[in-house]
């Protein structure tokens, strides 16, 4: 549907039309009104001649000057010019339309300014231009949904993934702390020369070194050992456990039973 008028360029009017007479002017006007309401003009000068309401032979001399503005289609006369102003503002009256249906919407939602600046880079109005014109504004109310939904679903996500990355993240350092914390048993010779240092002989080192193997490093309340130069220093380096060498007393942790006496 035209819109109910069309531009009217009064500068080119002018300069095209200076060597006009009035008549010409205002049959070349009335000639044009008519296009643009009925989108094309008849080829047959009697018919032209009757919609300017004038003699054959009157339209005749009048159309020898205007003629030139109009193009042949058929058995229809058109002004190229005309039809491309009235395109134009076809264009961008659905432009506004398209435009403002979209600007009502967003205002419904009351967005942040960033979620707001982000839709309106994504908004193309082209994309409705072949929607029918009473139902642009069901469909860009639809588009504008479903672009909010979208988006609320990737922050959504992206805010469980980045949740699951601290979780990821704190696991790790915990299994890092753990692990760092994990205890390593010494081998013989670390074992025997920490003795020998504290003044206490390897052959109670070998003992004591062979129980706690034996225990897989767990006390003899069944915790697992984790200094165990600690544990040997509560345990085994005591004055009694220097005396005598190699015969040293063993703590109460390996002590053997007493045989029972023969009967």
């Amino acid at each position: 549907m035209n819109s109910p008028a069309f531009l009217f360029y009064s500068k080119d009017w002018i300069a095209d039309t200076a060597d006009w007479d009035p008549e010409s002017k205002g049959v070349y006007i009335d000639l044009l009104s008519h296009q643009h309401v009925n989108g094309s003009l008849p080829s047959d000068e009697r018919k032209l001649a009757r919609v300017a309401r004038l003699s054959l032979d009157e339209f005749s001399r009048i159309w020898e000057t205007i003629k030139y503005k109009f193009i042949i289609e058929g058995d229809h006369v058109v002004n190229h010019r005309l039809n491309q102003v009235i395109e134009e503002n076809q264009q961008k009256a659905l432009k506004n339309k398209i435009n403002g249906c979209f600007a009502a919407k967003v205002k419904m939602l009351d967005l942040p300014f960033k979620r707001l600046n982000d839709l309106k880079k994504m908004f193309d109005y082209q994309i409705f231009e072949s929607v029918s014109d009473e139902k642009i504004k069901d469909e860009v109310y639809r588009w504008v949904d479903q672009m909010v939904n979208q988006v609320d679903n990737q922050v959504d996500n992206q805010t469980d993934n980045n949740n699951a990355d601290v979780n990821a993240n704190a696991n790790e350092d915990v299994n890092k702390n753990h692990s760092s914390k994990k205890f390593t048993p010494p081998t013989i010779d670390e074992f025997t020369e920490y003795f020998k240092a504290n003044g206490y002989s390897p052959e109670l080192a070998g003992r004591a070194f062979k129980g706690y193997e034996v225990a897989q490093w767990h006390d003899s309340e069944g915790k697992q050992i984790k200094n165990w130069k600690q544990k040997c220093q509560h345990v085994w380096f005591r004055p009694e456990n220097k005396s005598n060498g190699s015969q040293s007393k063993q703590p109460d942790l390996f002590k053997q039973p007493k045989p029972l006496p023969a009967i």
